[in-house]
């Protein structure tokens, strides 16, 4: 049998606190419950804009891995 643990932390964060940063290792997921959150993405060369996006309550973002 394959077990799941799931561990559930809530987290008040204040306005621009950064949660993660594009490229970095995550082993976490992000379920948004209030407010909202600026994703930022960089694209490959500095001539391309970044692209932003606002996700709010009941959106996630974050890395899942599914165990085999």
């Amino acid at each position: 049998h394959n077990n799941i643990n799931i561990n559930i932390a809530d987290h008040d964060l204040p306005p621009g606190d950064r949660i993660i940063r594009e490229g970095d290792y995550g082993q976490e997921m992000f379920f948004i419950n209030e407010g909202s959150v600026e994703v930022v993405i960089k694209k490959a060369t500095e001539l391309l804009p970044k692209t932003t996006v606002i996700l709010k309550r009941g959106e996630h973002f974050g890395e899942v891995t599914i165990p085999s």
